[in-house]
């Protein structure tokens, strides 16, 4: 694996940061335009990703790693409290059956004397968000735009977007629209980060979180439009006998052309490395307490700690729209006459 230390310089240079901040303004003006006329004076879900699965309590338990992989969150075994937002991806509330991308939002949090960061003490949470795509389409910079309006965009909008993806990377396009996918369960997925971040200041990875759990779910003959967070339900019930559990992965970059930062449709080949195990207890998941920290929440690339910070053009974008926009729907929630409130204990 390249070692060469990894400078925010560098990794500026194949993208300026005016084009950076220029694509993210555009994408939020468009993004709050279309929230706008949708949900009017209501307030709005996401723009994408709007219907949960279900948010749900976790562990992380870093177990002991070699010198290597004993970096940031993993330098020494313990353990971490966490909670884990599964979704659909698709911007409507619609029914599970649908296909689409699914998602596997985690939150880490610092736990009793055990902190995320030496060097950043005070930092309250690293969020590590995947997908079930091995790749994040469109793949740059210049066509996330076009990307969003593709997902949320009025019909006509939409389709020509589409088009014009597909005439840039046909290839690229097809295996991204064959890959939403149904499933008969979230907890059968193997989940990806699809984009780059740091691991140290030497290193570069990807993240990826597969199921420890037997694959043995089939596809309901009738699924119900929530049928997923029905099996969710049931699989977390506090009669159930099996563990859930994920196993949470890192993937080296080796070469930076052929696991390259800027181009994050390319899936990279290297092999995976476990630095953690991913506990998620028996508990019931369907509380309007728990429904309110769902949507008092939102998860971002950027909210990381140095060791593992976000990294390329498209992730900068992310992390600049995913906060602004998340930012803006918990500030609307408290501004009503009733509000919810933004801290709710988890044991719920």
């Amino acid at each position: 694996m390249e070692s060469n230390e990894i400078t925010d310089k560098e990794e500026s240079r194949k993208c300026p940061m005016s084009k950076i901040d220029n694509t993210s303004k555009t994408i939020l003006t468009y993004i709050r335009k279309r929230l706008k006329q949708k949900y009017g004076e209501d307030r709005p879900l996401r723009a994408v990703h709007a219907k949960s699965i279900g948010l749900v309590n976790a562990f992380i338990d870093v177990e002991k790693l070699s010198p290597e992989l004993s970096i940031g969150l993993f330098r020494t075994p313990g353990r971490y409290d966490a909670f884990i937002r599964f979704t659909n991806g698709s911007p409507r509330i619609g029914a599970d059956n649908k296909r689409s991308t699914k998602g596997m939002a985690i939150r880490i949090f610092p736990t009793g004397n055990r902190k995320l960061s030496d060097d950043e003490p005070a930092i309250a949470h690293q969020d590590i968000v995947l997908l079930t795509s091995q790749g994040f389409y469109p793949e740059s910079y210049d066509l996330q735009l076009s990307g969003i309006i593709t997902a949320i965009g009025k019909k006509v909008q939409s389709i020509a977007n589409a088009f014009i993806l597909s005439v840039i990377s046909p290839f690229k396009a097809f295996r991204f629209f064959i890959g939403l996918l149904k499933t008969p369960n979230v907890l059968e997925e193997t989940f990806y980060s699809c984009t780059p971040y740091k691991y140290g200041n030497k290193s570069i990875i990807k993240w990826a979180a597969r199921p420890l759990k037997p694959v043995i779910s089939i596809m309901p003959g009738k699924p119900g439009d929530n049928y997923l967070r029905e099996k969710l339900i049931e699989d977390l019930s506090l009669d159930s006998r099996d563990e859930v559990a994920f196993e949470l992965l890192v993937q080296f970059q080796e070469s930076k052309t052929k696991e390259p930062i800027e181009n994050t449709a390319v899936i990279w080949k290297t092999p995976f490395h476990r630095v953690a195990k991913i506990t998620i207890p028996p508990q019931y998941i369907d509380t309007i307490e728990r429904g309110q920290l769902d949507l008092n929440t939102y998860f971002c690339p950027g909210n990381a700690i140095k060791e593992h910070a976000p990294l390329g053009s498209v992730n900068m974008i992310r992390s600049q729209v995913y906060s602004a926009l998340g930012k803006e729907r918990i500030d609307f929630g408290t501004k009503k006459k009733n509000p919810v409130e933004n801290t709710i204990s988890m044991d719920q």
